[in-house]
């Protein structure tokens, strides 16, 4: 009987809980707060369209790491949607067009995880050119997710926490849309935007440089 009545409590318990943590994000929210709380609870869930819905116009960046659906791009994403924590700090309403919201984001620190692997990335890639394949036969996705896995599994990742300011305007229909910059996405992802920016960049120069080798030979 006790037992039972013991099931009983921590049911409701649980109940309560779920009431009080469902309660914090609306599903149609209407404030700045409460959109930045709806925007950045969806990705955690990844409700990846919801997270989408609330941005004023299209991101490059969040096209970059959400609407992409390689092998890589859908691994990452399930890395940085489950362990991104956030804290909303303050909003405010700076007049009837424009608001901001100050929040503190934090992720797996993405870039130094990234940078781990980077030499071994490049090792990869000098091995396939020496191998006589192009840039565009080198399986480089494959490789990133295989080479990340192994350092996930191995390695305690650290956490990296940044504080920024999200900036609203007034849409046409009236309600509150999110500016984008790279800074939302950057802080959301652990730096992972800023150091995939650079790494494509060093990529680019690297497979035209050995292009051109092969070509002199």
């Amino acid at each position: 009987m006790e037992f039972k009545t013991l099931n009983v409590y921590a049911i409701c318990i649980t109940l309560f809980f779920s009431l009080i943590l469902s309660g914090c994000v609306k599903d149609n929210p209407e404030t700045p707060e409460e959109i930045t709380e709806t925007f950045l609870y969806s990705f955690q869930k990844k409700d990846y369209d919801k997270t989408n819905s609330f941005l004023a116009g299209e991101s490059e960046y969040f096209n970059y790491i959400i609407l992409n659906t390689s092998e890589q791009a859908e691994y990452i994403k399930s890395i940085l949607s489950k362990n991104m924590e956030y804290k909303i700090i303050n909003s405010e309403i700076t007049d009837s067009l424009n608001a901001r919201v100050n929040v503190e984001i934090s992720n797996i620190n993405m870039q130094n995880e990234m940078s781990k692997i980077l030499s071994d990335l490049f090792e990869y890639g000098n091995e396939q050119f020496t191998a006589g394949k192009s840039s565009n036969d080198i399986d480089f996705n494959s490789k990133i997710i295989e080479l990340l896995e192994d350092r996930l599994e191995n390695n305690t990742p650290e956490t990296i926490s940044k504080t920024i300011e999200i900036s609203f305007i007034k849409g046409n229909n009236g309600n509150w849309e999110i500016v984008t910059d790279t800074n939302i996405f950057d802080a959301m992802t652990g730096g992972y935007v800023s150091f995939s920016q650079r790494l494509q960049s060093s990529l680019n120069i690297y497979t035209d440089e050995n292009d051109i080798n092969n070509l002199d030979e």
